[in-house]
């Protein structure tokens, strides 16, 4: 099992769904996770150009500066 850190989100997102989600991020120099803004399962670049996923369970808003899990791709 990928090991997951906390880190806080760089970003706000109102916009909910039903189910979990994994989002591509990248860390930020400020030590934030920013989500890039093409989360296309096919989007193949999205996946080159971030870090890792930031796990966002069902139903849950994302908050600027609240803490997500991040898994980082150098986990897999």
């Amino acid at each position: 099992m990928p090991q997951s850190y906390l880190i806080d989100a760089g970003f706000n997102r109102s916009k909910t769904i039903t189910r979990d989600e994994f989002l591509r991020v990248s860390i930020g120099q400020d030590g934030l996770a920013y989500a890039h803004p093409q989360q296309s399962s096919g989007a193949l670049l999205a996946a080159c150009q971030s870090q890792g996923y930031l796990h966002v369970k069902a139903n849950t808003q994302i908050e600027y500066g609240h803490s997500y899990s991040f898994y980082p791709f150098s986990g897999f």
